[in-house]
């Protein structure tokens, strides 16, 4: 699988996490509250995911392209 591709494949199920994060993080300061620190690693984690191309694989039962986003924090 061409890297173009990989990054590309991850860039789109990122930015659904992302979404999420996002909400999770103005959630957290129109509370007043802070940002607790594996939500701060967990967005690092998101954005650091284009360096690892082995975050994307093919299932080998469904042929379908699967990629391995961070866990996301309770």
């Amino acid at each position: 699988m061409e890297d173009e591709y990989k990054i590309g494949k991850i860039r789109m199920e990122r930015e659904r996490a992302f979404q999420e994060f996002d909400a999770k993080i103005i959630q957290f300061l129109s509370n007043g509250e802070t940002i607790p620190d594996e939500w701060k690693l967990y967005g690092q984690s998101l954005r650091d995911m284009t360096k690892d191309l082995d975050t994307v694989s093919i299932n080998p039962n469904t042929r379908t392209i699967e990629v391995k986003l961070p866990t996301k924090p309770e």
